[in-house]
């Protein structure tokens, strides 16, 4: 967002530490099937206009009382790294577009017929270790995708 020239902020929807969700969440995370995991959803906004919704899932064992960290202001990565000590590594990231969904229409504001860009991340620390899985639906009229690649 500041590379954007935006002010970023986040609104926090729910916090919650659960056992339910689906199993491929628990897949790519390789957890267990009762294994309590956090499923944070935001809002992300860029000079307070709607730019993503945001849903991540953190297995409890990696960040036990991870809500207690956790406010508008704060990081992820800040309290990956600098509260549990992981050392991020890298993301492997799917991109798709799509129509959003009625209830990510509504959180994000988007008149009828915007796609949403639809992003899957699961991260990995330095050993390999899945840390985080994030679904994230950017507003299709505010973002484009760019990469470099490297032959």
């Amino acid at each position: 967002m500041k590379d954007r020239g935006l002010i970023p902020s986040s609104e926090i929807e729910s916090i919650e530490l659960t056992k339910e969700t689906h199993g491929e969440i628990r897949e790519k995370l390789e957890i267990g099937s009762e294994e309590k995991l956090y499923r944070i959803v935001r809002i992300r906004y860029g000079n307070n206009i709607e730019m993503a919704y945001e849903i991540t899932y953190v297995p409890y064992s990696l960040c036990p009382n991870l809500q207690q960290h956790l406010h508008e202001k704060t990081s992820l990565y800040n309290i990956y790294t600098g509260i549990y000590g992981l050392r991020l590594s890298y993301g492997n990231v799917f991109l798709e577009a799509e129509m959003p969904k009625q209830d990510v229409q509504e959180k994000l504001h988007l008149p009828k017929r915007i796609p949403v860009l639809k992003m899957h991340c699961t991260g990995y620390s330095e050993e390999n270790q899945p840390i985080y899985y994030v679904e994230c639906y950017y507003s299709g009229d505010k973002y484009v995708f760019s990469t470099t690649t490297v032959r």
